[in-house]
This record gives C-alpha cells, sequence and structure tokens, in this order.
C-alpha cells in the first residue's frame, strides 16, 4: 500500500553571537557602580536563549577587603524582542587609598546555537579622587640639635588614611641663617610609603665646625605630585644650637697707648684674639675719665678728650682688627701725664656664650707738651743799703700752670759780696695753678764804709 503522508525534519544550523558590547569599563568607585552592556552581536532570535554573567576577582576582592558586591550568577534572557541588556554591578566606595583595580565579569551559556563573544570584559576602579586620602606630615615640626652631635633626625609621619599602594613624598631642605653645605648637608629625597609604613627617619648631616655662632635655622619642606596625598603639616624648622666648645676672644690689642697731646686722635685697636667667628658681634667700647678728663666730663675748662662710645661691629667674614678714634684736645696748659681708659663690652641685654671679652680696659696716656716761663718782674732793682733789705718777685711769665712747678731760687756775689754786703739767701719757690708769684727778702749789710755802687745777683 501507498503511504499518503510523510513528515520532514528540518534541524536549524543558524547561531547568534551574543557578547560584551565593550571589553573594558574604567570607573571611579565614587560612581557607586558600573553597569555592563551584553548585547546580541549578530544573527536573529526567533526563540530565546539563556546567558548567565558572573563576575570573578582580580586585583580587586568581593570579599574583605570589599571592592564590590558579587552578583553571583545573573540569568540573562534574550529574545527576538531583547536583543540589548544592562547589568549594574555595585562598587564599593571606600577611604582607602589604592592602585587601579580590577575584576572580571564572564558569559556563559549552555545552548550549542549561541557563541558567546566576547566572553570577558574587565571593570577597572580607579579610586575616588575626592575621598581616598592620606595625611602625611612632619611631626614634630620643631627639631633642635647641637652642632657637636653630627645629625638631625627628621620624623616623616602618616598622620592619618588608609594604603593599599605606595605613595610618594619628597623631603627638601631649605636655608635660612644655617647655610648649605656650611652648616649642613641638604637636598632633596623620596620617601616612599608603602601600605606597612607609618613613620619615616630623616637623617640630616650637621657640621660641626670651629666659628662661634648664634642659633641657626634651615628648613625641611615637602611634596609631592600624587594627589591622594595631602601634606600637614608640610614645614618643619631645624634649630642648630653652637657647640660649647666653639669659643673666641675678643679684646684691645695693645691696651697702653701714649699719645702727645699736640696729636689730634688717638686710634684704638680691637682684634678678634683667638677663635672664628661664624656670625656678627657688636660691642660697645667707650672712654671713661681717670686723671685726664672728658670734654664736658667731670674737670673744668674744655678737657683732656672728647669723651664718645660707640659700638664696633664684627662681621663673619669681616676684618679681624677695628679701630676706635678719640680726639685729644691739645690745650696750653702746663699739665702731669693724664689718662683716660677705653673699656669694651657687650650691649645692654645681648648674651653671646662662647665668646670672651679680655683685655677690655685700655690705658691712653696723654703726653704734656706745654711749656711756661717763669723768672723775675723785674730784671734790675735798685736799693739803698740804709732799707736793710731787698724784696724780688718771681712769677709766670707765660703759659699756664696745672701742675707742681719747682723753681730753686739762690743769690751770687757780684761785687756785692754776702759776706759783708748781703746775707746769701737759697729758696725753693713751689709753683702750681693757685701759686703763680713769689716774693723773697734779702737782707742788706748797711756798713759805715764809703764805696761805690755794688751789685750782686739773684737767679
Amino acid at each position: 500500500a501507498n503511504a499518503s503522508n510523510s513528515s520532514c525534519c528540518i534541524v536549524d544550523d543558524d547561531l547568534v553571537t551574543i557578547g560584551f558590547a565593550d571589553t573594558t569599563y574604567n570607573k571611579s568607585e565614587e560612581a557607586g557602580h558600573v553597569s555592563v552592556t551584553v548585547s546580541v552581536l549578530s544573527g536573529e532570535l526567533a526563540r530565546p536563549v539563556i546567558v548567565l554573567l558572573n563576575t570573578i576577582d582580580g586585583t580587586t576582592t568581593s570579599s574583605d577587603p570589599q571592592d564590590y558586591v558579587d552578583s553571583f550568577t545573573v540569568v540573562l534572557i534574550f529574545d527576538s524582542n531583547t536583543t540589548s541588556q544592562e547589568v549594574e554591578i555595585t562598587i564599593i566606595d571606600d577611604d582607602i587609598v589604592e592602585a587601579l583595580e580590577t575584576f572580571t565579569a564572564t558569559l556563559s551559556t549552555s545552548d550549542d546555537a549561541v557563541l558567546i563573544f566576547p566572553n570577558n570584559t574587565i571593570i577597572v576602579i580607579r579610586g575616588g579622587e575626592e575621598n581616598d586620602k592620606v595625611v602625611i606630615g612632619f611631626d614634630p615640626t620643631n627639631v633642635t640639635v647641637n652642632e657637636a652631635d653630627g645629625f638631625l633626625l627628621q620624623a616623616v609621619v602618616r598622620m592619618s588614611g588608609t594604603l593599599e599602594r605606595a605613595v610618594v613624598v619628597t623631603i627638601t631642605t631649605q636655608p635660612d641663617t644655617a647655610k648649605q653645605p656650611e652648616d649642613y648637608i641638604g637636598g632633596s629625597l623620596d620617601l616612599t610609603f608603602y601600605p606597612d609604613n607609618i613613620t619615616i627617619i630623616v637623617n640630616v648631616t650637621i657640621v660641626n665646625d670651629d666659628l662661634l655662632e648664634d642659633t641657626e635655622r634651615f628648613f625641611c619642606i615637602l611634596t609631592t605630585m600624587d594627589s591622594a596625598v595631602i601634606l600637614n603639616p608640610n614645614i618643619s624648622t631645624a634649630y642648630i644650637t653652637e657647640d660649647p666648645n666653639d669659643q673666641a676672644t675678643i679684646g684691645f690689642m695693645p691696651t697702653v697707648y701714649f699719645v702727645d697731646e699736640f696729636m689730634p686722635m688717638v686710634t684704638v685697636s680691637v682684634a678678634i684674639l683667638s677663635g672664628k667667628l661664624g656670625r656678627d658681634v657688636p660691642l660697645l667700647i667707650e672712654t671713661d675719665e681717670d686723671t685726664a678728663h672728658a670734654s664736658g666730663g667731670s674737670g673744668s675748662g674744655s678737657g683732656d678728650f672728647s669723651g664718645k662710645e660707640e659700638t664696633l661691629l664684627f662681621m663673619e667674614g669681616g676684618p679681624m682688627i677695628l679701630n676706635f678714634t678719640i680726639r685729644i684736645i691739645n690745650d696750653i696748659k702746663l699739665e702731669s701725664d693724664e689718662s683716660f681708659v677705653t673699656s669694651l663690652g657687650l650691649l645692654p641685654m645681648e648674651n653671646i656664650p662662647g665668646l670672651t671679652i679680655s683685655p677690655d680696659e685700655s690705658d691712653i696716656n696723654i703726653r704734656d707738651d706745654d711749656t711756661v716761663v717763669i723768672g723775675f718782674e723785674q730784671d734790675m732793682y735798685t736799693v739803698n743799703e740804709a732799707d736793710g733789705s731787698v724784696t724780688v718777685a718771681v712769677v709766670v711769665v707765660n703759659g699756664i700752670l696745672r701742675r707742681e712747678v719747682i723753681v730753686d731760687f739762690t743769690t751770687q756775689d757780684n761785687t756785692a759780696l754776702s759776706s759783708s754786703d748781703y746775707t746769701m739767701t737759697t729758696q725753693t719757690l713751689t709753683f702750681d695753678r693757685n701759686n703763680n708769684r713769689f716774693e723773697v727778702t734779702i737782707s742788706l749789710t748797711n756798713d759805715d764804709i764809703n764805696e761805690a755802687v755794688e751789685t750782686f745777683i739773684a737767679r
């Protein structure tokens, strides 16, 4: 018998391609999620197909510490009306400073008519630009070291924040009153903070010289190119105190001066006698009266010198000797040699450890160049022997006396003899500022001899 009907089976050999629309996604963790797109990339669907989406940890993890939320298996159903779907994966926004991190989303299916390609996409998570920060700074911000210690330790500390990657900060020294390389060995140094680093100690070499110096300072400054790093505090001040062994002596050289009164001035020298200066040293020099009086000072008249005070400034690297000039007053008074003193000391409220001022005084001796003329008030006296005596006056003829002058008075025979005509007379006359005239009386012998005019000499 012949069959009137027959069945025919048509096997579908068509394929559709389903895959990720992009093979990479880049998202900041601050966005909170990333959406990946899965699409039918080729072919047409006349029936539903099932595709599974899973996530796989990379450098990010879905466990502790959690960087994203594992979606486990997401079932995606595609048909003629559904050819593209978005899957949202939650990203954890933490406050950890991290490197770029990745995880993978993958597609799979058991349907032989479906080709999965591309079957993977890489999700890159950027750290939060606003919230993921670490604070790094100096602690302490003031460090003091003695020059003799030879080094200074400066601590740089991660003050707050969590690291999952390395960050780099740069420490740089900056001179102030302390100079480089005279006082310290400076420069720049990169400091790398790894996740387990809290404190990094920086060793700065301090130069121990033999100069007498004041306390000096330089600065340490932090900089960085990393936007995840906040520098605070970013400046530290380093103080270098003086080595107690650094000493210097400044004093008069010489300590005794002689000057003639006719000289217009005397120059006194002050010198660095030992040690070296690494700082400016101001000193006060002034005159003090002794037997010589300053003009306008305790003595009367115009004085013997012009009193003054002045600041001498010994500068770092400057002259070793400084001079101080004092005006000498040349009068016409016959005086003893006189002297005054110059003294050297620190300015008021000044304190310079390590500095010795010695010798701190010098004596200035003024040699008098004046003369006086002492003589007889008259160059001839005439007297009758019957008068019984003659008085002669000895006076300061010219000049001014300001000291004692001793003059010896005596008589000398000429035609008149001391044995018969007058009495030999010898006397010491002491002239000073209050005694400028003396009278000396010489006794005469009144005899009965008829004689010619006779003379004797007083000198």
